[in-house]
């Protein structure tokens, strides 16, 4: 896994302390002791933890708990209606989080199947912008264990 913090609000990594999850679980970063800051853990096969807002001190101490997250399912659609097979999935944090874009480094974008219906999973509760290029696109909320789903039909 791997764990960032920055500056409340900062989006960019170029700008967060990062760390990787100890076999325990656990994680220790450097952060600077004014202001209150972001967390994101990413771990393959989790949903991302978020926690916002922390204000550190000497002692502080936080928890993160992933879990599952949920899901989003995308049917594909030519212009007749017919399935799309092989269309990747642009998905986007709507608003953007500390880490939202590489989202997808830890696990590829999924692609339409022959049946035309491409599912990403593992997704934390948020809004998500669902797009395929050369078609249409729409926001979907995501709930932990739930699917949330879409028809976007391209040219």
């Amino acid at each position: 896994g791997w764990v960032v913090a920055a500056p409340t609000g900062t989006l960019n990594l170029e700008l967060a302390a990062q760390g990787g999850v100890l076999d325990d679980g656990s994680f220790v970063l450097d952060v600077p002791a004014e202001g209150s800051f972001d967390v994101t853990a990413l771990a393959r096969g989790w949903a991302p933890a978020r926690m916002n807002g922390v204000l550190p001190s000497d002692d502080t101490e936080i928890t993160l708990q992933v879990g599952f997250g949920g899901g989003i399912a995308v049917t594909v659609v030519d212009r007749n209606g017919a399935p799309a097979e092989g269309r990747a999935l642009e998905i986007r944090a709507e608003p953007p989080w500390l880490a939202s874009e590489v989202l997808f480094r830890f696990t590829p974008p999924p692609v339409s199947g022959p049946d035309g219906v491409a599912v990403a999973q593992n997704l934390s509760p948020g809004s998500y912008r669902v797009s395929v290029p050369g078609g249409a696109s729409a926001v979907l909320n995501v709930v932990e264990g739930g699917i949330s789903e879409v028809r976007l039909s391209v040219e």
